[in-house]
């Protein structure tokens, strides 16, 4: 997710910059939520050898979906209010907002690295725990 971290302490970016920035996340939001749709698929479907450890573990990760998935709606409501404001910036006098819209750019990105971070973990330890357990055909 290189193409996210950015830092602003060393340059400004100006509007139209932080808005192509905004509708990256939000891409990567719209992506991420059906990726947690898919998981939630599949590990719901009856394709694995089902034992006690396996019920537990998949509980597990329908609770850390779960919780993505309000992570990521609060997110995208943080982007979107974000982006709102980004569009409105023309109408504000640009050297008092600039730096409150660049704290707020980096709030919410921060925010967002971490919210991928556990998301990208949460995805490689199901298909991890997942890829051994799944029901071989008979004559394979």
């Amino acid at each position: 997710m290189a193409f996210i971290n950015s830092t602003y302490y060393h340059f400004k970016r100006n509007r139209k910059q932080l808005m192509v920035l905004v509708s990256i996340w939000q891409e990567s939001l719209i992506a991420s939520k059906k990726e947690l749709s898919f998981l939630e698929t599949y590990i719901s479907s009856p394709i694995f050898k089902i034992t006690p450890e396996l019920l537990s573990k998949f509980e597990d990760f329908q609770m850390q979906i779960k919780k993505l998935n309000n992570e990521q709606e609060n997110l995208t409501a943080l982007a979107n209010k974000h982006l709102s404001v980004l569009d409105e910036w023309d109408e504000i006098d640009e050297s008092t907002f600039e730096d409150f819209l660049l704290n707020e750019q980096r709030k919410i990105e921060t925010k967002l690295l971490d919210y991928m971070k556990e998301y990208n973990q949460l995805k490689s330890e199901i298909f991890s725990y997942t890829g051994d357990r799944l029901i071989q055909k008979q004559g394979n």
